[in-house]
């Protein structure tokens, strides 16, 4: 069954809207970041499971990134998996996009993809690309001796 022409509403079968058996209306998000290979890279990605389920096909999950573990990427992911408000922020980002969805025919939806997932994480810290860091504060008058 697909939508309608003219409707936003998903298809039933969207996986968007419920991944492999994931009702994302109540899904439990999950925002990840783990140092792999010796520490030298950084996987970054999040998924939404059915609340009390640890299974594979109740999982819906995000794009993942794969950065070096130095780069800013990946201690923007540190900074969200360690701040509750910022993992909510990109759970709130991620679950409007998902809702959003068109479900067009495609590969891999593009409402969980790794460019949604990036998007997600600078809107939830602030970081946007192309803004630059504010400029350090003009020294003062040397002080006196």
């Amino acid at each position: 069954m697909t939508a309608a022409p003219g409707t936003t509403r998903p298809p039933a079968r969207c996986p968007a809207q419920h991944g492999r058996g994931a009702d994302l209306r109540l899904a439990v998000f999950t925002f990840a970041a783990e140092n792999h290979g010796h520490g030298t890279i950084t996987a970054i990605w999040g998924y939404f499971r059915q609340p009390g389920e640890d299974h594979e096909d109740d999982l819906l999950e995000t794009g993942c990134l794969e950065v070096p573990a130095r780069s800013p990427i990946a201690r923007m992911a540190r900074q969200i998996a360690a701040d509750p408000d910022a993992a909510s922020d990109v759970e709130a980002i991620l679950r409007a996009s998902i809702t959003a969805c068109p479900c067009t025919p495609a590969a891999e939806c593009p409402a969980v993809d790794e460019v949604r997932l990036l998007g997600a994480m600078e809107h939830a810290t602030g970081t946007r690309p192309g803004r630059h860091a504010p400029a350090p504060p003009a020294p003062g008058p040397p002080p006196e001796s």
